[in-house]
């Protein structure tokens, strides 16, 4: 039977440890760059690994080496395992040097009464030290979490860590030398040794949590969205325009579409190759979106081709900021020269239409008439044929083609 006692307790720190290290390890061989702060949390997890395995050596070596490393690498995986939350949450990074600053006076601290055998003060200094790195880390998880089943484990997690701590250091303060080694049998050194195996598990669990979270929303998100520009794909778009024109409708608001063409882009890619092809189409997409400012659905329609969807808007508002799109491209510096045409239509001038696949339909033959009367201008349908009006289309003459 397995006996609970300083020793069997430490091994399952190690073996626990060595579980949350190979998994964050698989983790990291699959989503090598999606995962920010997993090379620190791997780090860690190997660390506590290694002060298991130091600590279990102790017992019957209990050299002045093993206690320095075997207590910095506990302190040291604490830190790390900071840092990771630090850069998963996106927040300022614990600096190198404070890092090994810290570590610097726990080696100082811990060879100090090592060599002086009190191993009072080095329990003094180690529950101090855990205490306060596992109210850091609770502290900033709840404050800095998004509130998930992940985070309120870790926040649980670090927090009964840090109480037992302070009771393991209260005690020492009180009855000084209660213990002789860290491997005497007594219920509150069995608990505040076991609390690190528990603060570990919990912690680790809701790690997998917040991966699982988080790989769910990437994977979401790509389901939704074009991979190279970032806006939202066909399918996710006219799932989403199909939904406001129909609320539109009923609330008897007109809603307008646009489709984005770009001129010639072909020439883009023959002439400078496909990946600067790829950098046009995203400074397309960010001059875009900077011009629409959240006002209209947006996504890609296919190839060079975007869609617009604009609730609440009229044929006339349509056209004036399809205008300042087309001059927001046409002058933008990233673009290589490249020029956009632009169909809009609008159910406030066709009143005859049911679904927002007639008004794409509309804007799609405006966006022809468009092309065919010299690119780089603005055409709205208007009833059954396409038209333009003088004041709405670009001035051909000086404006360059692509």
């Amino acid at each position: 039977m397995l006996r609970l006692d300083p020793l069997t307790v430490t091994v399952m720190l190690g073996l626990m440890s060595l579980l949350s290290a190979a998994f964050l390890v698989v983790i990291r061989l699959f989503f090598p760059n999606t995962v920010k702060g997993l090379n620190n949390w791997v780090l860690a997890s190997i660390l506590y690994v290694l002060a298991g395995l130091m600590h279990a050596l102790k017992e019957d070596h209990s050299t002045l080496l093993l206690s320095v490393l075997a207590n910095c690498f506990l302190i040291a995986g604490l830190l790390l395992f900071l840092r990771g939350l630090q850069q998963f949450y996106d927040r300022p990074v614990l600096s190198a040097r404070t890092f090994w600053g810290v570590l610097a006076l726990m080696a100082v601290l811990i060879a100090w009464f090592k060599i002086h055998d009190s191993f009072h003060a080095r329990i003094i200094v180690m529950t101090c030290a855990l205490s306060v790195l596992f109210g850091v880390l609770a502290r900033f998880v709840y404050r800095f979490g998004r509130d998930s089943f992940g985070d309120w484990l870790m926040v649980t997690a670090f927090v009964v860590a840090g109480i037992v701590s302070l009771i393991r250091l209260a005690s020492e303060l009180v009855t000084p030398n209660s213990v002789d080694s860290l491997f005497d049998v007594t219920v509150l050194h069995i608990t505040y040794l076991s609390s690190f195996s528990l603060a570990w598990l919990l912690s680790t669990l809701g790690f997998m949590a917040l991966v699982s979270d988080q790989l769910q929303s990437q994977l979401h998100y790509l389901a939704r969205h074009d991979v190279m520009t970032g806006v939202l794909n066909r399918a996710a778009f006219f799932q989403e325009a199909a939904s406001g024109f129909n609320s539109a409708r009923r609330a008897e608001r007109p809603v307008s579409v646009l489709i984005l063409d770009l001129d010639h882009f072909k020439n883009i890619n023959d002439s400078y190759g496909h990946q600067e092809g790829d950098r046009i189409l995203v400074e397309f997409c960010a001059t875009v979106q900077k011009v629409l400012a959240g006002r209209a659905l947006f996504g890609r329609y296919g190839g060079e081709e975007f869609v617009a969807i604009l609730d609440g808007v009229t044929d006339r508002q349509a056209v004036d900021l399809a205008q300042q799109l087309r001059q927001a491209v046409q002058n933008s510096p990233d673009m290589r020269g490249v020029t956009v045409c632009i169909g809009v239509a609008s159910s406030g001038s066709t009143p005859s239409t049911q679904t927002v696949e007639d008004l794409l339909l509309q804007a799609d033959k405006a966006l022809y008439q468009a092309k065919r009367q010299g690119r780089n201008r603005v055409v709205l349908f208007d009833g059954e044929t396409p038209a333009k009006t003088p004041d709405l289309v670009g001035n051909l003459a000086a404006q360059p083609q692509v």
